[in-house]
């Protein structure tokens, strides 16, 4: 831990030196900064960058979204100068003596301070066991307090027939509603025809996406060349076996998987003789894993039958989003669209960006089972490869599960995404719209939906609408059992944030938040090597030499510079690109043209820093001597017998991996790093 928090002060010393350049009448302050946090590191520790900045970087996106910065529990730099009193020069930029927000607030400060803030907060160490503990109890807090559902879910047979078209978004009012209007206003009938648009939205979304029928979805990427969907994820299972476990070896495949996807169709061989595997559901196992030191990410690992037909409904949900109008506001490959709004939202502040506290924990069976009522084969679907039980090996017990999936689970994020999607398309509608929806039909109501094209996006629990949808969207979410975290929404100020970009009046002053300061392993210096070149391309050049020095020499002299955008590992550099190409125009090297380039030639571009060099007469290219990280994949032969010959089915034609001895056909295991040395193209360099 030491090693990190001085590694971590070393970083933040050379931000407080870049910070210097920029503001030279502060030099002293910065200087006077850096003496503060050096002593607050000797007796914090490493909380200082994990637990303490972190949580004074929620408090500068408060002020500078509600327009007044709170110093609760921060010492302030005077009785009068209500700023807190580390990096107060920078504050002052942003804030004034009272601790109100500037109008000519300093975009450049606000990006110094939000660096130094979160230089530690996604570090990976793991979080004491007392925060463990206490996540786990929120899990399961948040689990007693969901909502019911309506249908079986927790019986083999889902019971919608007849029935599931009864159900209502508005089911949720008796219990919240009061009964008198509040403020001269009919609160209990705006919310119904609230609720009574998202339905009608509903509905009309989950039958666009149309029924699944998985021997359709099937033949469908047969036909097109792909993989046929069913397959397994890089992930753990819920079963334990040892070190080393076959997933298409299934020893379990319940009633109410096979009622849907038949063991004899979709679990063996064809000339398969075994018999049928136990009709027995495994539960899901609850698993921690590092976010920050604040907490755990706490995940289920499924049962390897579930995640293996979860991964062709996650195929078909997708597949139709993208064929949809759904695809207007999602789109799962590309989060730069979310990006593009975040950055003319913080300018004309016509959009609120919108985060969700525990989105997939909240999110109940009893919303699912609305919200596709009207899609039976989906809601079947969803119901057939849903586990219905979790394990938690820290408390020995087991949960009976009221919310739709953990995370962890392969349909989670598009189930959930499409979910928020129409929530916020109904909050987003004026209250005219929402008054005149019964009377319309559903090609208006789509008429409608497409007309909010560029103005709602969904990612997951990123959510993005226009601002008079804010607080509608916030009562409509807590109503249904959801909880917006209004730490992380902001639709007041000019300060927006969505899927990792955070913009201030169309400045992008996202932080570098590394997860690892130390180069103790081949993969370790990878991250470190992409750290220090994302610290050099936002401008904090003097913090991108302090990790760059955390290298070894060898290593620092080995990688050597590259040029923006290279094709290979090493050290950016503007400076060696532009010089390059400046010395190729002037003196028109003719090595670049297929000759030897003349030694006196040699000898200028070596003082770019590049390290040796050659020119290569067999491929007539000139060529620098660099050490990279290569990943060694090992090619495991697939395993004898039947589930062997499953797994090489489900495979796309053409796409075998063999291994180099014998060219035996098999699959990739988990890759392992190691530096190698070799000849790189000049033209991978710069």
């Amino acid at each position: 831990m030491k090693s990190h928090s001085n590694s971590l002060l070393s970083i933040a010393a050379g931000i407080l030196k870049d910070a210097s350049l920029a503001y030279p009448t502060d030099r002293s302050g910065f200087v006077k900064d850096l003496a503060r946090l050096t002593r607050l590191v000797e007796t914090r520790g490493l909380g200082i960058f994990t637990l303490d900045l972190p949580a004074f970087d929620e408090r500068l996106l408060d002020g500078l979204e509600s327009g007044r910065l709170s110093t609760h529990g921060s010492k302030c730099y005077s009785r009068k100068v209500l700023v807190p009193r580390l990096f107060s020069g920078l504050y002052l930029r942003v804030f004034d003596e009272s601790s109100m927000l500037r109008c000519d607030a300093d975009v450049n400060a606000i990006a110094f301070l939000r660096q130094l803030n979160c230089l530690g907060k996604k570090i990976e160490i793991p979080c004491s066991k007392k925060r463990e503990l206490q996540a786990i109890e929120e899990y399961i807090h948040v689990e007693s307090t969901i909502r019911p559902p309506s249908l079986r879910w927790e019986s083999d047979s889902l019971g919608h027939d007849g029935y599931g078209f009864g159900l209502h978004l508005r089911d949720c009012m008796d219990d919240d509603l009061p009964l008198l209007p509040r403020e001269g206003k009919d609160r209990k009938g705006d919310h119904h025809r609230l609720f009574e648009g998202c339905q009608r939205i509903s509905d009309i979304i989950s039958r666009e996406i149309g029924s699944y029928y998985p021997d359709h979805v099937i033949d469908e990427n047969e036909d097109r060349g792909v993989q046929l969907g069913l397959k397994h994820g890089p992930g753990a299972v819920a079963e334990k076996r040892g070190s080393y476990i076959n997933k298409y070896d299934f020893s379990n495949w319940s009633a109410k998987l096979d009622a849907l996807y038949p063991f004899h169709t979709y679990g063996r061989m064809p000339n398969d003789i075994r018999d049928k595997p136990r009709n027995h559901e495994v539960p899901a196992r609850l698993i921690c894993v590092p976010k920050t030191a604040k907490g755990p990410r706490i995940i289920a690992s499924e049962p390897s039958e579930h995640m293996y037909c979860q991964m062709l409904l996650k195929e078909f949900l997708e597949g139709r989003v993208k064929r949809t109008v759904l695809g207007s506001f999602i789109d799962f490959k590309k989060q730069s669209l979310s990006s593009e709004l975040v950055k003319t939202s913080s300018l004309d502040r016509s959009l609120a960006t919108i985060d969700l506290s525990s989105a997939s924990d909240r999110l109940s069976c009893w919303l699912v089972e609305r919200v596709f009522r009207k899609n039976h084969t989906l809601l079947t679907a969803i119901h057939a490869s849903r586990t219905r039980w979790i394990h938690v090996p820290q408390r020995n017990e087991y949960l009976k599960l009221k919310k739709f999936a953990s995370q962890g689970t392969a349909i989670t994020f598009p189930v959930q995404t499409i979910v928020f999607l129409v929530i916020a398309l109904a909050a987003s509608l004026s209250d005219t719209t929402l008054r005149r929806l019964p009377s319309m039909t559903d090609k208006q109501i789509l008429g409608l939906i497409t007309r909010l094209r560029g103005r709602v996006r969904v990612y997951g629990d990123d959510i993005i609408i226009p601002v008079h949808g804010y607080v509608r969207i916030t009562q409509l979410m807590h109503d249904l059992g959801l909880k917006v975290n209004t730490n992380k929404s902001f639709y007041r100020g000019n300060f927006r944030e969505s899927c990792g970009s955070d913009y201030y009046k169309g400045y992008d002053v996202t932080p570098i938040k590394p997860k690892c300061v130390i180069p103790d392993n081949p993969a370790s210096r990878v991250a470190v090597l992409d750290t220090t070149n994302n610290l050099f391309y936002k401008g904090y050049w003097h913090a991108s030499e302090q990790l760059r020095n955390r290298h070894n020499p060898r290593s620092r002299r080995d990688f050597g510079v590259m040029g923006l955008d290279a094709g290979t590992q090493g050290y950016g550099s503007f400076s060696a690109q532009t010089t390059l190409a400046r010395y190729r125009w002037s003196h028109c090297i003719p090595g670049f043209a297929g000759t030897r380039v003349p030694n006196r030639e040699l000898s200028v571009l070596a003082s770019l820093g590049v390290g040796r060099h050659r020119w290569n007469s067999s491929l007539h290219r000139f060529e620098f001597r660099r050490w990279t990280i290569q990943s060694i994949v090992k090619i495991e032969p697939y395993q004898c017998g039947y589930t062997a010959l499953l797994e090489q089915a489900l495979r796309p034609s053409g796409v075998d991996l063999f291994s180099k001895r014998g060219g035996t056909p098999g699959v990739a295991g988990r890759p392992r790093y190691r530096e190698v040395a070799g000849w790189v193209a000049s033209s991978d360099l710069f």
